[in-house]
């Protein structure tokens, strides 16, 4: 019986190969979320503007980066992307996004403040596909309507 191995040559191309992917994947998890040279992994950001809209003070969307993900509050419900964030100079892909559904409710049944605002919250955080910095707010946009943040102090 012949016993039958790969060649040592190509086994070790084989090898670095996978290893080149391996180290592929573990940079583009690690590689930070830059907007004009700046880093926003770690920030945290409070709505200013939605769709030209002014949120209801006390009901403010929010908008976290954390781990190459979003997350935060649509002024109600919170929302969390499903994927990795990804960057390329002023163009953002946020994936899927997944929201809960509570009705926020005020003591007389009447809906909270905050869902005044949150369906073009979320519509408008569902299309972007741009970002940038305008005089130190974050702003994403997509179709016709942006959303304006301001850093969380």
């Amino acid at each position: 019986m012949t016993r039958m191995t790969n060649p040592p040559v190509r086994l070790g191309v084989r090898l670095v190969g996978a290893a080149a992917i391996a180290l592929g994947m573990v940079v583009a998890a690690c590689s930070p979320l830059l907007v004009g040279g700046r880093n926003i992994d770690g920030s945290k950001w409070i709505a200013t503007s939605i769709a030209g809209r002014t949120p209801v003070q006390g009901f403010e969307p929010t908008l976290m980066f954390d781990g190459g993900r979003i997350s935060g509050s649509a002024g109600c419900n919170g929302y969390v992307g499903q994927e990795a964030v990804q960057i390329d100079g002023n163009r953002i892909a946020l994936g899927e996004i997944l929201s809960t559904a509570a009705g926020c409710l005020q003591a007389d049944g009447s809906a909270t403040p905050g869902m005044q605002i949150e369906p073009a919250f979320l519509s408008t955080l569902g299309a972007v596909d741009h970002i940038a910095f305008r005089d130190g707010d974050l702003v994403l946009s997509g179709g016709e309507d942006e959303l304006v943040f301001a850093p969380m102090r």
